[in-house]
């Protein structure tokens, strides 16, 4: 049960994302079980990363957790992208805000 928790086949508003820094790409991604990608917005990278400099000992590379606000599907019109991603591919861009847990 756990498990389906932290890493959810699919995400939508109000639910909490877990996610990670990819060095690769220099984005947010959410973790999950999905062969479907989800990104942060570059609209929520700010936050997160103020949240991330917060981190003990640790800079973009901690995972966090984010309450997710909106979701935008979206398809690959054309490479090279900043997903990296190949024409066609479908994905979502997810807008949160870092959830604090207390």
């Amino acid at each position: 049960m756990l498990h389906f928790l932290l890493l959810p086949f699919s995400f939508g508003c109000g639910q909490l994302a877990l996610f990670y820094y990819s060095e690769e790409i220099n984005m947010f991604v959410a973790y999950s079980t999905s062969p479907t990608k989800y990104f942060l917005h570059p609209d929520s990278h700010e936050a997160f990363e103020t949240q991330a400099a917060k981190a003990e000992g640790t800079s973009r590379r901690c995972p966090l957790l984010g309450l997710i606000t909106d979701l935008e599907y979206c398809c690959c019109t054309r490479v090279p992208n900043p997903f990296r991603l190949s024409v066609g591919t479908k994905f979502y861009r997810l807008t949160a805000k870092p959830y604090i847990v207390k």
